[in-house]
């Protein structure tokens, strides 16, 4: 069951891409490799970036196989956080209904969440640790003075964030 301070939202159109470069996370050859396409990864960077310096989030919509995790779609969403939006997020709940309605209409699932961390780093805060999901995937995107970093993939597993290699396809 999801809580509702990790998750909830109303729908926002992402903006267009722009150009990354591949990026390999620090996995831990457990886990397995989590694929994402440069298109989708340039419009989650620009998402973050129009949102600066509140943080940005949205679902990843995707395939779990046995040595990868595909995301195929982001779904981008409002950040409905009470108090400080500079430092904390919670996924609108219309977007999250969407995102699972999409999802299952392509025989897929929703299998994360992605946020920013404005003027941080790529690595889960205190405030993501207590409010993780287990099993979830979550990509955080850093962003100083307003331009998106490359993005992070964790997963919640045992109390604590594992992290993954993020491979960038198309770029």
């Amino acid at each position: 069951m999801m809580k509702p301070s990790a998750l909830s939202s109303s729908t926002w159109a992402c903006a267009a891409a722009t150009p990354t470069e591949p990026h390999r996370g620090g996995g831990n050859g457990r886990d397995p490799a989590v694929l994402m396409s440069s298109a989708e990864v340039d419009r989650m960077r620009r998402y973050v970036e129009s949102g600066f310096p509140e943080e940005c989030c949205g679902v990843l919509i995707g395939v779990r196989e046995a040595s990868l995790v595909r995301i195929s779609d982001v779904v981008c969403a409002a950040n409905i956080a009470e108090g400080d939006r500079r430092r904390r997020y919670q996924v609108a709940w219309e977007a999250l209904f969407t995102a699972y309605r999409q999802a299952e209409a392509a025989g897929r699932t929703v299998i994360g969440v992605f946020h920013s961390h404005p003027d941080g780093t790529d690595s889960p805060s205190d405030i993501d640790t207590r409010e993780a999901l287990d099993d979830f995937l979550y990509i955080i995107v850093p962003v100083r003075e307003g331009v998106a970093g490359l993005p992070r993939a964790w997963r919640f597993a045992d109390g604590g964030f594992v992290p993954g290699d993020l491979v960038i396809e198309g770029v």
